[in-house]
């Protein structure tokens, strides 16, 4: 049975900071909205037939900003109420289970704009699925749901995220600056030695996907997930910390934390199951 309870715990505080990070990130700062909003290949003639507004007179109409602002504004307020509902749910309140679902459609809705902005790269959709799938694990988790179709489903949103990961971090797709930059801040690496770290990293992301599968294997392959998870996390705030400016430093990087925690806790939730 899925009834071990620290695992919940673990996965509830995850949650939370999914939902809480962003909640901050739509409040705070901006979203991928925009790019789509602002595309014109995408919307002119949507904004023609139902506005009767020119692309022109749109991407001018400060009234258009105001709205695109209040439906961000509304998204983050939805994601604040996920997160305290992450916190109150039991077995006992099940009719609240819904909000957990409509939580994965949004963070799905979220990974179709982030797809869209950056050129529609298909690796973004698989490098997400742990975030998106969360929601729905964490109430099943609570219902004891059938506890074989639960372990096969988080293992295979851990492994969309680190096969995309991977992609990335192993050049298939363009490498990253960003994943070098941490590397280079963090360790203190040149940029050839850091993208090869980056590479290396990569290949172990498809290696471990390949051990949780494997009863074995599947021990190591998690550990090496939870570990790799939790630094690739927190290495948002290492790599970007400037003691100076430490409130904006937090305002920025916090979230982005807190919302790839679960890249970590999750396969750490599911050794907890595991273990007797």
């Amino acid at each position: 049975m899925l009834n071990k309870p620290n695992a919940l715990q673990c996965l509830r505080v995850v949650l939370f900071f999914l939902f809480a990070g962003r909640a901050w990130q739509y409040l705070r700062w901006d979203v991928p909205l925009r790019s789509v909003l602002w595309s014109q290949h995408l919307m002119e003639s949507v904004i023609d037939r139902f506005l009767g507004m020119s692309w022109v007179d749109y991407t001018r109409d400060p009234v258009v900003e105001r709205s695109i602002e209040l439906i961000q504004d509304v998204f983050g307020w939805i994601y604040v109420i996920l997160a305290i509902c992450t916190l109150v749910y039991r077995r006992k309140i099940y009719w609240l289970g819904s909000v957990f679902i409509a939580g994965s459609a949004g963070l799905l809705f979220h990974t179709i704009l982030l797809w869209y902005g950056k050129g529609m790269q298909w690796p973004i959709l698989i490098e997400y699925t742990t975030q998106i799938f969360l929601p729905i694990l964490f109430v099943t988790l609570v219902h004891q749901w059938n506890p074989r179709a639960w372990k096969l489903l988080a293992k295979l949103a851990i492994a969309g995220t680190f096969i995309g990961h991977g992609i990335y971090a192993a050049g298939i797709f363009p490498q990253p600056g960003s994943f070098v930059q941490m590397s280079i801040s963090s360790f203190g690496m040149g940029d050839e030695l850091a993208s090869s770290f980056v590479k290396l990293m990569g290949y172990l992301d498809f290696i471990a996907v390949i051990m949780i599968f494997i009863p074995r294997t599947e021990r190591w392959g998690l550990w090496y997930c939870v570990v790799w998870g939790l630094l690739t996390a927190f290495a948002r705030l290492h790599a970007n910390f400037y003691p100076e400016i430490f409130w904006g430093w937090l305002d920025q990087w916090w979230f982005e934390t807190a919302i790839r925690l679960c890249h970590g806790l999750l396969p750490l939730t599911l050794l907890m199951l595991k273990k007797d």
